[in-house]
């Protein structure tokens, strides 16, 4: 029996330490575990420290190159990591240009044991990051210097060129008739056609241009007669500058119109256009790659903008493309041939980073770079053109056509005028509030009618898209932004025009001139000019003030028997063309808009991208 005892004492003793051994070996085998997952956690970490730290550098070789390292290496095994860069997920914004500036930097790291590499465990940390561009005129804070500057730079000369409302690199660089009107200043190789068009006499042109320059509007009045404005312009700047001598007839005409040029020796490179850059492209240097929406030749009855997919909003044809009635693009229409322009409601505006509500969506926004609205290798427009383009235009040969008849529309004529102010919307609107107690119930939208808003020495029209008569709120298309009261006045829409907001850049320019004007016979000239002459000696004669030839040519009793247009209009002076632009915006050649910059010496470390960490997630 004691044997028994001690027998069994023996068995339990030994039970006792097998069990204690296993659950030693289990304790020692997750105290490995966790270790090892502790391992691969701080390659993860580490990891994605240095894929921040080379976002960051001025060499940083962009998304597309992972970035791989062994942590640690010791008899058990190693800890490595691997970094790729991901497009973060729809959800993460509706807006998407910031989905364009945002990526998911994901590390994921891996021990593998010694001798087994089917033996490993991994972790992955996942850093969601936006790049903050510095641009000029950004709030420099602390750790940032003002020269870094992460714009892409433009070739040639575009950087000079964009500041001009006009540029023209070849000979006869302008055609302009009557009812064209260019706010803002050109800058032209020599020769300007002007007024050539019209079967009048040399006499009876040099005193239209005389009576032009004797009545040139500078009070902000819808009403310009005068086919050069200086909006924006200081007076001490010449209004039309040459590269070459223009000539002396020119120079005459010129003197005539009252404006001011001047010439320069200094000679700027007009850039050839590279349309792969626009079919595939990157937002900023180092980016994803998108590709530009391909669209067909004919555009009509559509709304394109930017998505997640496409987010500067690029619509990119190899070939032709004919634009017609009802349609919206918001971003950049890009043609390797010719674009042409041929029908009503077309309003084109290139993508500018704001919400719905029309707030800048990022910090510094205001100073964001802009594509063009238009590249082609030449633009050609209809006289029966209603349009509106928000944004430079880029032709590598001809810009031509225009030329519309000015008609009002068929529907409820009213003349109201005040005082309002505005802000822009979600592109390409804005939001106009009408001061006073002027009755709205008569103004009909879908651009029916239009407000004229003024801007310094001039204004644009801007189609009516929806009116709310009991907040007084007018929806317009385009971008127009009143902080204080500006002068407005309602009316109805006209049914042909062309007006750009934004520099227009190519080779040569010819606007058309309108059929009213061309129409007219030369005897008919002479018999005009005869009446106007023969008007003023009877005013002379019972001391009245004699009348400006061009006033005479804009009154319809003059006309009588003509028929229409003229006994409704006279010879309008409304333009139908007309192009304003004082520069300041800053617009890139082409893709992308960022690249990081490299600064010296000093500068330095302040060289490369900056980027903002969204959130930092540890994944199991």
């Amino acid at each position: 029996m004691a044997l028994l005892v001690v027998m069994v004492a023996i068995a339990l003793s030994l039970t006792l330490t097998v069990a204690f051994l296993q659950t030693q070996a289990t304790l020692s085998q997750i105290d490995a575990n966790v270790s090892r997952r502790d391992a691969a956690l701080q390659a993860a970490q580490t990891g994605a420290a240095v894929a921040l730290r080379e976002m960051q550098a001025a060499g940083w070789a962009g998304v597309e190159k992972p970035l791989t390292a062994t942590v640690v290496t010791d008899d058990a095994g190693s800890a490595s990591y691997r970094v790729t860069f991901e497009k973060p997920p729809a959800i993460v914004s509706n807006v998407p240009q910031e989905l364009g500036l945002c990526l998911v930097v994901k590390s994921v790291g891996t021990w593998s044991a010694a001798g087994n590499s089917a033996e490993k465990t991994q972790r992955t940390v996942e850093v969601l990051v936006r790049l903050q561009p510095r641009l000029a005129g950004r709030t420099v804070r602390a750790g940032d210097n003002a020269a870094a500057d992460d714009l892409s730079p433009n070739p040639g000369s575009y950087d000079q060129i964009q500041q001009y409302a006009l540029y023209a690199e070849r000979d006869t660089s302008l055609v302009l008739d009557p009812q064209d009107r260019i706010d803002g200043q050109l800058r032209l190789q020599s020769g300007i056609a002007l007024f050539g068009d019209p079967a009048w006499s040399s006499s009876i042109r040099t005193e239209y241009l005389k009576s032009v320059g004797a009545k040139h509007v500078a009070s902000g009045s819808p009403r310009h007669p005068h086919p050069f404005g200086a909006n924006g312009i200081p007076s001490t700047s010449p209004l039309v500058i040459f590269e070459r001598s223009a000539s002396s007839s020119l120079r005459n005409d010129l003197d005539r119109l009252g404006v001011s040029y001047a010439q320069t020796s200094e000679s700027l490179t007009f850039p050839g256009a590279d349309y792969s850059g626009w079919k595939r492209y990157r937002l900023y240097a180092g980016g994803f790659e998108y590709d530009a929406q391909t669209v067909g030749a004919r555009l009509k009855n559509a709304t394109l903008g930017p998505t997640d997919k496409n987010p500067l909003g690029i619509f990119y044809r190899q070939g032709p493309i004919s634009v017609e009635e009802n349609l919206t693009i918001v971003g950049t229409l890009v043609s390797t041939d010719t674009i042409t322009f041929s029908d009503h409601s077309i309003h084109l505006a290139s993508c500018q980073p704001r919400d719905g509500l029309g707030e800048l969506l990022f910090p510094d926004a205001g100073q964001w770079p802009r594509l063009p609205a238009v590249v082609a290798e030449q633009v050609e427009i209809d006289r029966g053109v209603r349009m509106r383009i928000e944004g430079a235009v880029v032709v590598q040969r001809q810009f031509r056509g225009a030329g519309g008849d000015f008609e009002y529309l068929d529907v409820p004529n009213v003349d109201i005028v005040g005082t309002a102010i505005s802000r822009p919307i979600a592109q390409p609107s804005s939001r106009v509030t009408i001061a006073g107690t002027q009755s709205l119930a008569a103004v009909r939208g879908e651009e029916q009618h239009a407000i004229w808003l003024a801007s310094g020495t001039s204004g644009s029209w801007y189609p009516i898209r929806d009116v709310d008569a009991a907040r007084r709120e007018l929806t317009i298309v385009g971008q127009a932004e009143h902080a204080s009261p500006t002068n407005f006045r309602i009316r109805r829409n006209r049914r042909r025009y062309v007006e750009i907001r934004g520099p227009v850049s190519g080779e040569q320019h010819d606007i058309n001139r309108t059929n009213a004007w061309g129409n007219v016979s030369s005897i008919a000239w002479g018999l005009l000019y005869s009446r106007w002459d023969s008007d003023n000696r009877d005013r002379q004669s019972i001391g009245l003030p004699p009348i400006e030839f061009v006033d005479w040519l804009a009154n319809p009793s003059n006309f009588s028997g003509w028929g229409f247009p003229y006994t409704s209009y006279g010879l309008p002076l409304d333009p139908t063309f007309h192009l304003e632009y004082a520069g300041g915006d800053r617009y890139r050649w082409s893709p992308p808009l960022f690249r990081p910059w490299t600064g010296t010496q000093s500068l330095a470390v302040h060289s490369g991208y900056r980027w903002k960490v969204l959130s930092w997630r540890e994944l199991p």
